[in-house]
């Protein structure tokens, strides 16, 4: 059984300079509606060049698991895997979340980005439980150029 109190959740930046971006805040607050977290720490409440000041952060808050969320969660791997193994977890217990691949952007996405979190806390396979969209395929389209540019 996974201990919620257990599990941190780091947050990337989530900015993308429209007024309506996702908050952390708002995120949080969907997310503490439906499970209790360990701390949650993002860029501006932590050093993400002193791994050794998270690495304590982790022991002295008996952490065991990260979830990494945002839009820019590679950018923390470096610095997590560093702290968590200076703090002596093993690094497959931290799981990147990107919100990127959703398409969660607005304040009106904070349920759904909890949603996600949620199930990458239990290890559930969002496609799983997310219903996919079709798209009608119009037969007479001409595709030019389909490279990469």
């Amino acid at each position: 059984m996974i201990n919620p109190r257990s599990t941190a959740i780091f947050f990337g930046s989530m900015f993308n300079g429209s007024a309506d971006s996702l908050r952390q805040e708002d995120v949080v607050e969907e997310l503490h509606k439906v499970i209790a977290t360990g701390p949650v720490w993002n860029e501006k409440s932590v050093s993400v060049y002193n791994p050794g000041e998270m690495a304590k952060k982790i022991r002295d808050l008996q952490v065991k698991r990260i979830l990494v969320a945002g839009h820019n969660v590679g950018f923390y791997k470096t610095f997590l895997t560093k702290s968590m193994l200076m703090a002596g977890l093993d690094i497959e217990d931290m799981k990147l979340i990107n919100f990127r691949e959703y398409g969660i952007f607005k304040k009106s996405s904070a349920p759904f980005a909890a949603s996600v979190i949620i199930c990458g806390f239990y290890d559930i396979d969002l496609a799983s439980v997310y219903p996919s969209e079709e798209s009608p395929v119009n037969d007479a389209t001409l595709v030019i150029g389909g490279g990469i540019a």
